[in-house]
């Protein structure tokens, strides 16, 4: 559970940051990012950390936007697949100036040990589109 906390406070820690290559550094590849954008679900492959970029600035822009200055983990369930596997489920919770709260989501993960290392190989976005929608007033 401890690499598991610490993994998801540095993932909060390189999106506030705005570290893009931080970021990937903590994902293997290939990828997989499930997204439910409310019409329907969004599914992209991501072959390499270069092919992230493009996805991962769209979503700091998102958070930009905004006001994003912070990102915390509300809550943090973990589920031992295997001895080498995770699934991960992060309730996460945006806040802006001042630590007012933005707005939450959750987001599930299969987390994977890879060259002694956990890294993320599958995301899943749950309602995190929706949220923002919400808070934004659309």
């Amino acid at each position: 559970m401890k690499e598991m906390v610490e993994l998801f406070q540095a993932y909060a820690q390189a999106f506030e940051q705005r570290d893009v290559a931080a970021i990937t550094a903590l994902y293997a590849f290939p990828a997989h990012v499930s997204s439910d954008v409310g019409e329907a679900v969004q599914l992209m492959s991501i072959p390499s950390a270069e092919a992230f970029a493009a996805p991962l600035n769209g979503v700091l822009e998102l958070y930009r936007k905004v006001g994003c200055k912070r990102i915390r983990i509300v809550d943090l369930d973990v589920h031992e697949l295997s001895p080498r596997l995770r699934r991960v489920t992060v309730q996460w919770g945006l806040l802006g100036l001042a630590d007012l709260p933005l707005y939450d989501f959750t987001t599930s993960y299969v987390v994977a040990r890879v060259e002694n290392a956990w890294r993320v190989v599958s995301a899943v976005a749950h309602d995190e589109l929706q949220r923002y929608r919400q808070f934004i007033g659309r």
